[in-house]
This record gives structure tokens, sequence and C-alpha cells, in this order.
């Protein structure tokens, strides 16, 4: 291409008489533009913007728009020619009118070049690193309606090869939905904002109902890098920051803000929710502030949560999952720190992972201050089975919070035993709640459960861990549990419950007023092995029993549950526990410990019972070896 130098040094210019085609040029030369084409004329030349087009044919030019210039068809700019906006030139194109732009542009002063209500499109332009929402009209004051002017910018990014709308600062106000229809990247550098509109219009969204959705995403390959979406409290059927549907997968959001998107007594509000079909969408180090939730998918497969900060509000009624995996298989929840203060509402969940849920990693998160409910629930809902997860290395730090209802730091609930193959590993659950009777550190119901190398400690509530055993084989090794005001492990098995193993060993009890207590229902249960465990309780306490409603319901004893001590199939092996602490809350039954089958005599009224070799009955199954 043929090219003449116009200035070449690093300040600006004046372009004056350098006439080739037309009239005399004047105006501001930027520094970067040193060179343009040898052949360049000005619109004035021609009686129309088509006119200019069909002149100039293949000809390598530069076209500068000097004015205002109507374009009322559909006009396709060619690769040979660059646009130079000059002194107030703009197009402005007619409404269903499209300008197919294959070449640079040239805006030195960065302004609005485009206006009218046509569309725009740089698809197959191979030249252009960018689109600024300033040339179609932006104002990005935070009072002004920018939502038709940025809409403009993102429809003509959707399929150009740089597909970049870029911001610089600024507050985009919107009154409703920005859509995403194909693939854009939102590259919001310095932090620009998008605030929702007082009186924001919801749309229709993919599940049927109306949502105030800020941005609507129904295509592929979105990105979201340094954007803050601002609901400004605004519960308009409740407020979304992005909402992918359908085909919107491959969405990464990367280093947002995310700021008031509050509850408004009936519907939900949620920053990102990635809907069914949105596969491996990622939100990752974004930061949630003032929010009722933070990020939640809803059946994609290879989402990812990772490295976000969660501040929940400090007031309100209630909260929803801050990170929900909620279906979907091989997604991760990973390195989130999420952060409750004194105020902040109960949730229901912290980190959910719920029905259909498959190949899930939920690790190296930090939940502090916990509040109420749970802190990294795990739950088929009796519809579709949760399974071959990991839960692992998580720190889960209730700061003493004093709970009134149920509160749990880690619980898997599988109504029916649908959930199955699931490993607990390496978390710390610490300073748990206080005051709710009904709360646990870990509740776990499943199947095929592994509980390995957790250590738990300063819980004052009723259990350090709560295991109900699943239907299926649950294996309890290798935690560590200390300073519990209650009891260390309630191992209570429904009656649905038969015919499966539990094996409880290597595990190291301390400080309790209960150590084990299982429940009558676990007669029905095959064999509970205890095995190498170490018992470090006061020794007018007790290791195992039955013990249970003293202190937790009206009356004494345990009438409610069949008589037993520790399961009529239980066995004891190389367990050490203090001599002189078994006791039973009104029944008898038989235990094993080592090669010796022993029974409990019930003695009226006391609760402290010898051991008498029992010499008769069938024998026990003898413990395998771990």
């Amino acid at each position: 291409m043929a090219t003449r130098t116009l200035c070449d040094t690093d300040s600006t210019q004046t372009l004056s008489n350098k006439t080739l085609t037309g009239p005399t040029i004047t105006g501001a030369v930027s520094s970067t533009l040193k060179q343009l084409d040898d052949n360049i004329v000005t619109i004035d030349n021609y009686a129309s913007f088509a006119a200019a087009i069909t002149a100039i044919g293949a000809t390598v030019t530069t076209l500068l728009i000097t004015k205002s210039t109507a374009v009322t068809a559909n006009v396709t700019v060619p690769a040979t020619l660059t646009l130079w906006f000059v002194g107030q030139g703009e197009l402005s194109i007619s409404v269903s009118v499209v300008v197919t732009i294959l070449r640079r542009l040239i805006n030195d002063d960065n302004r609005r070049i485009f206006t009218g209500s046509g569309t725009v499109s740089f698809v197959g332009n191979n030249s252009l690193r960018e689109i600024d929402p300033l040339w179609f009209g932006a104002i990005k004051d935070g009072v002004t309606d920018d939502i038709t002017t940025l809409q403009a910018a993102v429809t003509a990014a959707v399929g150009a090869p740089c597909r970049t709308v870029v911001a610089d600062g600024g507050t985009f106000l919107i009154s409703t939905a920005l859509r995403c229809t194909g693939s854009v990247y939102f590259d919001f550098r310095g932090g620009a904002t998008l605030k929702a509109k007082a009186g924001f219009t919801a749309i229709t969204a993919s599940d049927g109902n109306p949502h105030g959705v800020m941005v609507y995403v129904t295509g592929a390959d979105v990105r979201f890098e340094q954007v803050t979406f601002d609901a400004d409290s605004k519960v308009a059927t409740g407020m979304m920051g992005i909402w992918t549907s359908g085909v919107g997968f491959d969405c990464h959001v990367y280093r947002c803000t995310f700021k008031n998107f509050i509850l408004d007594g009936v519907n939900i509000s949620t920053p990102v929710l990635f809907r069914p079909g949105g596969d491996y969408n990622r939100v990752e180090q974004c930061k949630f502030e003032n929010c009722f939730s933070g990020a939640q998918t809803q059946g994609g497969n290879g989402v990812v949560f990772h490295d976000n900060d969660y501040f929940a509000p400090t007031s309100g009624a209630s909260l929803d999952t801050a990170f929900g995996l909620d279906g979907g298989i091989g997604c991760q929840c990973t390195h989130n720190r999420l952060i409750y203060a004194s105020g902040s509402p109960n949730p229901g969940s912290h980190i959910g992972v719920t029905s259909g849920s498959k190949d899930f990693l939920v690790a190296d998160n930090t939940i502090l201050g916990q509040r109420g409910g749970v802190g990294i629930y795990v739950w088929d809902g009796g519809v579709s089975a949760v399974s071959y997860g990991t839960i692992a290395r998580n720190i889960l730090d209730g700061q003493a919070y004093v709970a009134t209802g149920t509160y749990s730091q880690i619980k898997i609930l599988s109504t029916g035993f649908l959930s199955s193959h699931i490993i607990i590993e390496d978390n710390q659950c610490v300073n748990g709640a206080t005051g709710a009777a009904s709360s646990t550190a870990m509740d776990v119901i499943a199947n095929a459960t592994l509980v390995r190398r957790n250590k738990i400690n300063n819980q004052s509530v009723q259990a350090g861990i709560a295991f109900r055993s699943g239907g299926g084989t649950l294996a309890i090794d290798d935690n560590d549990i200390d300073t519990n005001s209650k009891c260390i492990m309630k191992i209570d098995a429904p009656a649905t419950n038969s015919g499966k193993i539990m094996w409880i060993r290597r595990n190291t009890f301390r400080t309790c007023d209960i150590g084990i207590d299982i429940a009558g229902a676990v007669e029905a249960t095959e064999p509970v092995y205890f095995q190498d465990n170490q018992f470090t309780v006061p020794v007018a306490n007790s290791v195992i029993g039955s013990r249970w409603d003293p202190g937790f319901a009206t009356g004494t004893g345990d009438a409610g549950n069949k008589p037993h001590y520790c399961g009529q199939r239980t066995v004891m092996h190389s367990t050490v526990v203090p001599d002189g602490t078994w006791t039973d809350n009104g029944g008898a039954g038989s235990f094993k410990v080592g090669d010796i089958i022993w029974k409990v005599d019930v003695a009226a009224g006391g609760r402290a019972h010898a051991l008498v070799p029992e010499r008769s009955g069938a024998p026990h199954r003898r413990c395998r070896s771990s």
C-alpha cells in the first residue's frame, strides 16, 4: 500500500493544504497517525455515502467524514477503505439499515461518530482492535440512560474478530437488560460500572418468568473483565447481574465486582446465574459486596467458581447460597472466601451442591463467621443423586455464632439415600455455633462415604460430628475431634438403612460429655466396627452409649429407642478407653472388645453398669483388620 507521511513528530500538528483529491483539509492529526493512504478524499466530493463507496471501489483510500452524513441503505465499507472522522463528522444511520465496516476507522477525539437507529457491524473486520461505546454516544455519567448506545456497541462487537467492547472508567446507567447474542469481550479497564436505573424494566427470561437482568447472555464465548455491576438495591422482580441461557456456555467472569443485589422478600437476586446449557463457565477473582447471593449454576457442566470474595450484607431478612452447584458434571467451587459479620442474615446454605451433581469438587474454601444454616451443604432433595464428589481442605470458622436453629458446618443430606461416593477429607471445622440444640459440625447421611483426616475443635454444639449412617458402607477414619461440650459422634441410622457396614477407625476423641452416641435404630444395620480409636474423655462421662435424650428432650433415659448397647452387632477392637466409663440409658445389649463378648447388665435406676463376660448367645462377627 502506498502511503504518505503527513507528520513525523510526536506532537499534534495541523494538517493544512495537503490536498490530494478535493478541497483543502484542515484538522488535528494525532501523533499516532503518521501514515495515511496516498489517496485521501473527503465525503464532500460525493452526493451520498453510498455514492462515495461505489466511486472509490477497491482503490486503497482514506475517506474523510467531515460532517453528519446520512446512510439510508445497507452498505459495506471494503477492506481497502479507511474511514477518518474529523471535525463534526459522523454517520447517521437510518432504522433497519446495516453499515458493515471491514477496515479500521480513525476517531482522534474518541467521540460519537455513529447516530441514528441503524446498526453498525464489524463482522469480517480484521483491522479493528476494539470498540468503544463512546462511538455510539454513551455518556457514562451515571445519570444518563446509556442502554441504547451501549447495546449498539455490543451488537457491533458480536461476530467481529476483535469482539472487544472497552470502557475506561465511568458509569453506564441502564434501564433494562443488555443483550449478548454472540461472542463479546467486555474489557472495562479501570473498573467501569454498569448500574441499574430506578424503575429497571424486567424481561421474560428463559425460565418463562420476569426478572430484572442486567446482562442477558444467549450466545457462547462471552467474557467480562473488570466490570462493576451495581444493582443499586433495585428489586424489580429480583435483580440478576449476568444470566446465561440456552447456548450461553464458555462464559468467563473475571475480576468483576457485584454490589447491592438484595432480596425484596419475594424474588431472589443473584449476581451471576448460569442456567441449563451454560457449560464450561467460570467466575474467577470476583468480589461480591452486599449481595443476597453470589454465583450459581443450574445444570451446567464444567462450571468453576474460583478465588472469589463474598462479603455478606450486615442487615436484612435472609440470604441465599453464596456459591451454588445445582446439577451438572465436573463443577468446582475452590479457593473462595466467604465473610460474614455481626448482623449478617442467616442463609439456607453458604456453599451448596444439589440434586444431579456428579464429579464435583468443593475445596480450599474459607467460611468465616458462618451465620446459621449450613456451611457446605450437599443435598439431593430425594430427586436426583449427588455422587462422586470431594469436599476437601476447607476451613469453616463459626466464630462461636449464637444460633437459634439448625446449624451445621458440613452436611450431606441424602433423602432416601440416593447420594453416594462422597469423600470428606482434611477439612477444619472450628468455633461452631452455641445455643442451638440441633447443631453439628458434620452431619453425614449418604452411601459409600469416606470421612477422613478432618479436624474439629472448639465446638459448643450437640455433636462434633453427627454421623447418621447411610444406605451403604460409611468409613470414618483418622479424624481428630476435640472440645465438644455435648456429644462427639452420634450414629443414628434410620430403619430404611439395613444390611450395610460402618467403619470407625483410628480416630481421636477428646474432652466431651458423651463420646459416641448410638441410637436404637442402628440395630437394623450390619456391624459397626470400632477399631484403633483413642478416647481421652473424662472418666466420669460416658464413652459409648445410647444416651441421647437427656438434656435435649423431656424425660430421662432412652425410652424412645430399642434396648441395646452399642448396637447388637457392634465390634470394639484395639480401642483405647478409660476404665469404668460405659453407660446405657434404659436398655441392655452386647459389644465386643478384642475376642471377648461383653454384656451390659441394667441396674435399676442406674446409668453406669458393670461389664460381665457373656458366655451364651449367638457369636458376634469378628473384627476385620484395618
